[in-house]
């Protein structure tokens, strides 16, 4: 094992240590208290958690075992909430058991992106929050933990580089 390889393994270990007293928050316990914090109501889509969850069980992706998304609009309330609002909101619902991973902002389109992780046992959890101006989304992924791990430390120290240009 490489010194990158270890030092992957051991943050991850790092975010799997469980927080004094975290409560765990369920996505929809998450989504309504977005939703009642900001005035806002998440879109309705009959039937699409069925078919995200009959591709998710069906194919597998990358060790994804279930997906859960809420989507606003303008038209749910979002048009008067900032992208930064939104985000915000989002972070203060989650508990302490979930961990920042990424936060992109443009200044240019307002846009923002925030992952966080919760890891428990063989389990990972991401939920990612993007955000614009009349738009928000919120999606939580069940992963495989040891997937994620060999994913990791197959693409670790392999000297690729994806360099990505934000404009």
């Amino acid at each position: 094992m490489n010194r990158m390889q270890g030092l992957a393994i051991a943050a991850l270990c790092w975010l799997a240590l469980p927080a004094p007293q975290a409560q765990a928050q369920s996505f929809d316990s998450v989504v309504g208290k977005v939703e009642s914090r900001l005035g806002i109501r998440r879109m309705r889509m009959p039937g699409m958690g069925f078919l995200v969850n009959t591709v998710m069980f069906t194919k597998k992706p990358a060790g994804a075992s279930s997906m859960k998304m809420a989507i606003f609009d303008e038209e749910s309330g979002l048009r008067g909430v900032g992208s930064e609002e939104f985000q915000k909101a989002v972070r203060k619902e989650l508990g302490s058991d979930w961990k920042p991973l990424l936060q992109v902002r443009s200044r240019r389109d307002g846009e923002a992106v925030a992952a966080y992780v919760r890891i428990s046992n063989s389990t990972c959890e991401m939920l990612i929050a993007t955000s614009e101006r009349e738009e928000g989304t919120i999606i939580q992924m069940k992963l495989d933990g040891r997937k994620m791990m060999a994913w990791i430390s197959d693409n670790t120290g392999t000297g690729h580089r994806k360099n990505i240009d934000i404009q």
